[in-house]
């Protein structure tokens, strides 16, 4: 009876294991039949259990089984429960977003700088992305060379990435200046990606794509991206919780066409708009390589201006999210902790990843 009852809740994780990969669009051919589902479960137990044999052929056979797409790497499932073992024993669930070479590319720039809230940043950020297909992210750090924490989770993401990283000089950083010689905190990653993909990208081929600026302290929806991804030269929407108010959004006539912004602090700026509100053509990008966030001579507030003029006029630009009536981004921003007890009586360990 007792075995019996096992085998049914193995069987049963296996019908779960199947239902995820078919989500994960996965081929049969790249899931785990049964028998060698059972095997793993066999193995990982008899790791764990010396009391429970495991013939060495099958080990192999399993072994070389969840190599395949879609993984199942020394894990435990009983009782409909994946049990994560210390160490060795991980349940490392790969779903790689779709991609289709009929839809144009997401190159989303993100950059980051180190502070306690980085990682859980980047991971809010990564498992929103995985949901969207054709994604190519570009993580720019604001540091002296890459750092090992960055550099991990984006191995660890199964996203399409370029890990970049340029320091912004000390005499620049706007902790440290009045705002007059200051410039805004991701000024130099963001040029620094767009060189990239300039550097990278033929101007003359014919993939499509477009640039979107997603700062790591955001919440998106999944919405967004399919909005912005047939922009023709830059599209626009709202975005919530900016200047002071509740949103900020452009201004759309009885025509479908912005001819102003709806925000509080300097609305005559020629884009008065947050730098999560717009996304540019790839090959508007590529065409016009003048074009960048400068870093001298520019106001605090107009740095989205200080692209865009380069790119586009008020008349280019494409009102998305239902004629900018729906809010699909929002500038949320994490808490920054109270770590007021850090270092007191070795309370906690340093060479901890937070």
């Amino acid at each position: 009876m007792i075995t019996h009852a096992f085998d049914l809740a193995v069987v049963n994780s296996w019908l779960e294991y199947r239902l995820d990969a078919k989500r994960a669009n996965l081929q049969t051919k790249d899931t785990l039949d049964r028998l060698h589902f059972k095997m793993n479960v066999a193995q990982c137990l008899h790791a764990d259990n010396s009391l429970i044999p495991v013939p060495k052929d099958n080990r192999t056979r399993a072994s070389k089984a969840h190599q395949r797409g879609f993984q199942l790497h020394e894990s435990c499932v009983t009782e409909n429960k994946r049990i994560t073992m210390a160490n060795q024993m991980r349940y490392i669930h790969q779903r790689p977003p779709t991609w289709s070479d009929t839809l144009p590319t997401l190159h989303v720039i993100t950059p980051t700088y180190r502070r306690p809230v980085q990682k859980a940043e980047l991971t809010r950020l990564t498992n929103t992305f995985l949901h969207v297909p054709n994604l190519h992210w570009l993580v720019v750090e604001d540091s002296v060379q890459k750092t090992a924490i960055v550099s991990r989770l984006l191995e660890n993401t199964g996203l399409n990435y370029t890990h970049l990283n340029v320091e912004t000089p000390e005499n620049l950083k706007t902790q440290k200046k009045p705002k007059n010689v200051r410039i805004p905190r991701g000024t130099m990653q963001r040029n620094l990606a767009l060189r990239w993909l300039r550097e990278n990208i033929n101007p003359n081929s014919s993939r499509k794509g477009v640039v979107y600026f997603a700062d790591d302290d955001n919440t998106y929806s999944l919405e967004l991206f399919e909005e912005m991804r047939w922009t023709h030269k830059a599209s626009v929407w709202p975005v919530a919780f900016v200047g002071g108010l509740r949103y900020e959004s452009p201004k759309i006539n009885s025509q479908g066409k912005v001819f102003g912004w709806r925000t509080v602090f300097d609305p005559h700026r020629p884009f008065a708009i947050d730098m999560a509100g717009f996304a540019v053509n790839l090959q508007l990008i590529l065409g016009k390589p003048q074009a960048y966030f400068k870093l001298k001579g520019v106001k605090g507030g107009y740095q989205e201006s200080s692209l865009l003029q380069d790119l586009v006029t008020l008349s280019d630009l494409e009102p998305k999210a239902a004629n900018c009536t729906k809010i699909l981004v929002w500038h949320t921003r994490t808490e920054r902790p109270l770590l007021v007890n850090e270092g007191k009586k070795g309370f906690t360990n340093g060479s901890m990843e937070v």
